[in-house]
């Protein structure tokens, strides 16, 4: 085949497609890769998979540092409802 292909017909019209097409593409993968490393892969998975529109009902243990009265607190409560 050669270089026939090589001519300046192709880098005005068809190098111009090619680099715009890799430079979107760059963008695309890039913003999707910036954005897992912000928020997290497995939050972003959830936002493009939709999770977010079907909420559910999660019991949660939450963790928080020892501020002056909370173990009286959490003793009398328990620790789901504190």
């Amino acid at each position: 085949m050669g270089f026939r292909w090589f001519t300046a017909d192709w880098f005005a019209g068809t190098l111009p497609r090619i680099v715009l097409i890799g430079f979107v593409i760059s963008l695309v993968i890039g913003a999707i890769t910036e954005s897992g490393r912000l928020i997290g892969r497995p939050l972003l998975t959830s936002v493009l998979l939709g999770t977010y529109h079907r909420p559910a009902l999660e019991q949660l243990i939450m963790m928080f540092l020892d501020i002056a009265g909370s173990t009286a607190l959490a003793e009398q409560m328990g620790e789901l409802r504190v």
